[in-house]
């Protein structure tokens, strides 16, 4: 039997549905303590094209509603309790052309606190029994981000920020510059995403192999940091293929050389910005890449990397500064 989750109004249900993967949290208002969880690789991307597929063509914005509820039933039948009615937060791709539902983008400057978000209420439905509230991304003229504006409201309901560019490394990274509790501007970087294709389906790809990090590796990745620093990027790329050719280094070193390539362009955008305080959002291997990136630039002692705590929960933190700001 189903009972009913004791203080319903404590909890909301969290979304952070990104392009390729989807993460739903049942999470505690005031405290941000995480009751549930659900993932999948059910990301925005692969919902869009089953629903295009579609010959009856469902409407859209039900048809990821139908997902969605899946996700809620799947964490009500873990507890065995009935989340009937908890409102539901969704931040990240949703609001995007191939999300749920497409919403426009807020400007610059943007409060971190949470007030200047642009989102839509979706009132409860028989189908779907929840309130919910998709929220949309920001632009600042030039360039584009959904989701990462809600972990920055996140992060600067948990440390100062102000003052500060705060990078999130991952396959788009991000620069995001705050000034006067504000985001001013901020720049995407193809970092992971040039990696990935350059290991994988260049003419680099019979040339570098992956390896756990190493004292080696770390000498492959600073090299790699300084010939970002001191020479064409598309140059460079080449000499891991001249490397193998002419037996000079090894797979797994080029590996690391690449890596110091790709984060090393991106990092040298920063050097027009060498005073400004930089937090970085990184975790898992990009941390000691980015430790090691920070320090072959000399930025060691300007730089605070965030604890992987507050970083895995920075979505609910700012879903959380969301709800207050209602």
């Amino acid at each position: 039997m189903i009972a009913q989750l004791q203080n319903l109004e404590a909890y909301f249900l969290g979304c952070d549905w990104g392009t390729s993967s989807f993460r739903l949290t049942l999470t505690h208002k005031k405290s941000g303590n995480i009751k549930a969880h659900f993932f999948s690789e059910m990301g925005v991307k692969k919902m869009f094209t089953q629903w295009n597929s579609k010959s009856n063509h469902t409407d859209r914005s039900r048809f990821f509603q139908q997902y969605l509820q899946k996700a809620i039933t799947h964490i009500s039948d873990k507890l065995k309790l009935s989340l009937q009615n908890i409102p539901v937060i969704i931040s990240g791709m949703a609001s995007s052309s191939i999300g749920m539902e497409e919403l426009p983008y807020a400007k610059v400057p943007f409060s971190i606190r949470g007030e200047d978000l642009i989102y839509k209420k979706i009132p409860s439905s028989k189908d779907f029994p929840h309130d919910l509230m998709l929220i949309s991304g920001l632009t600042n003229g030039k360039d584009i981000i959904r989701g990462e504006e809600v972990q920055i409201i996140g992060l600067a309901s948990s440390i100062n920020i102000d003052d500060c560019v705060c990078i999130l490394p991952g396959t788009h990274s991000k620069h995001i510059f705050i000034e006067s509790k504000a985001i001013h501007s901020f720049k995407s970087f193809m970092t992971g995403e040039i990696f990935e294709l350059l290991r994988k389906y260049s003419i680099l790809k019979e040339s570098v192999a992956s390896g756990n990090l190493s004292e080696d590796h770390k000498k492959s990745f600073r090299e790699g940091i300084a010939l970002s620093q001191n020479d064409n990027f598309l140059h460079i790329l080449f000499g891991i293929r001249a490397n193998q050719v002419l037996g000079r280094g090894r797979k797994d070193g080029n590996f690391y050389l690449l890596s110091g390539m790709c984060i090393g362009t991106e990092l040298t955008d920063l050097v027009q910005h060498r005073k400004l305080k930089k937090i970085i959002c990184a975790t898992g291997k990009l941390k000691p890449l980015y430790e090691l990136g920070m320090d072959e630039f000399g930025w060691s002692d300007s730089t605070i990397f965030v604890n992987k705590i507050t970083l895995d929960n920075l979505c609910w933190l700012g879903q959380m500064q969301f709800l207050k700001t209602l």
